[in-house]
């Protein structure tokens, strides 16, 4: 079967994806957790109609065929705007036997929405029963806590990957995207973070990593405490490894020898307080922050008489103030609608 194509609909009918979710066999599950590594666009479908799936099936009162359809096409309609999640309950409210169901889904996609968190199924080493996912999309972040109790600050567009409790002796994540991990002491497990070819090990401390996966680049940013540094090649052979004091900021780049620098906090990881920093960025730079940051879409038309050098701190502005004090700076209009901003060369 090929779901290249499927939306939350689509997996919620398909009877097989619902064998998936309410009595998986071990097949089921090594298919689907390849699938979801493959295909990472679609968690976010696959995550609700799971979800959803499981939230019907669970209640005391089961309803018919049709009365499932009839809750599903709404909540799908009505998706994650909180008026017309108002007005679905009001719908369901005199539809005996379903307003229960209504409630339970009405409490799911009021987190699905905000970052997804559900399961792909068990660890390759079978250490842990289940493996969970948080992950943001473009203009959301978030911040949740690990099982054993490190707090993390997800950037958007984002996600981690961990167990759904750690296994005596080791402490282990995936990073795809760029998160800030503030992590619990225990001398008897050691925290690893896997982001590409990079692993980060630290006991108890505090880290920013971002990756970027398209370019292969990974970059650490140290806190506090102190945390070791390995780069693997692709066939996962150690290449290298790093200590890092406070301060300090390590960057790998596919192909490249490994920079040490120090680093501005606010620069690395100023994004967990609110804080957009702009240091000599030129248009590729802004325009991807931007995008990332706000869930945008940028188009610019024709080409700014002025090249972008743009250096700039903005903290917990909106994407309005920010374009008129870059406009003043480059030179250029801009018209903002919705989700899209239109870039216009020439005032």
């Amino acid at each position: 079967m090929d779901y290249k194509n499927y939306d939350t609909e689509h997996f919620i009918r398909d009877e097989e994806f619902k064998r998936w979710v309410k009595s998986p066999s071990q097949e089921d599950q090594e298919f689907w957790q390849h699938w979801l590594v493959c295909h990472p666009e679609k968690r976010g479908d696959v995550a609700l109609a799971r979800e959803l799936i499981m939230s019907i099936s669970h209640q005391n009162e089961t309803p018919s065929d049709s009365d499932s359809e009839e809750v599903l096409h709404h909540i799908l309609k009505a998706g994650n705007n909180e008026n017309d999640r108002f007005f679905l309950w009001k719908y369901l409210e005199p539809k005996k036997g379903l307003l229960a169901v209504a409630a339970a889904i009405g409490l799911l996609l009021a987190s699905i929405f905000l970052f997804g968190d559900f399961m792909v199924g068990e660890a390759a080493d079978g250490i842990s029963k289940t493996m969970l996912v948080k992950e943001n999309p473009q203009g959301i972040k978030s911040q949740f806590k690990l099982p054993d109790g490190t707090h993390v600050w997800l950037n958007s567009g984002s996600r981690v990957v961990y167990p759904e409790s750690f296994a005596s002796g080791h402490r282990s994540v995936e990073l795809h995207g760029e998160a800030f991990f503030d992590v619990v002491k225990d001398k008897s497990r050691p925290f690893q973070v896997k982001s590409g070819n990079v692993t980060t090990t630290a006991l108890g401390t505090s880290f920013n990593i971002r990756q970027n996966g398209i370019a292969q680049k990974v970059k650490v940013s140290l806190a506090t405490g102190k945390v070791k540094v390995d780069g693997f090649s692709e066939d996962n052979e150690l290449r290298n490894t790093h200590y890092l004091a406070p301060g300090q900021e390590l960057s790998f780049h596919e192909g490249q020898v490994p920079q040490l620098t120090e680093f501005n906090w606010e620069e690395s990881y100023g994004w967990k307080d609110g804080i957009i920093l702009f240091k000599n960025a030129n248009r590729d730079d802004v325009v991807e922050t931007l995008e990332s940051w706000y869930g945008i879409s940028i188009e610019i038309q024709g080409k700014t008489e002025v090249p972008w050098n743009v250096t700039a701190r903005f903290k917990d502005q909106s994407l309005e103030n920010i374009m008129e004090n870059i406009s003043f700076t480059v030179g250029f209009d801009f018209v903002l609608d919705g989700k899209k901003l239109l870039i216009k060369s020439g005032k």
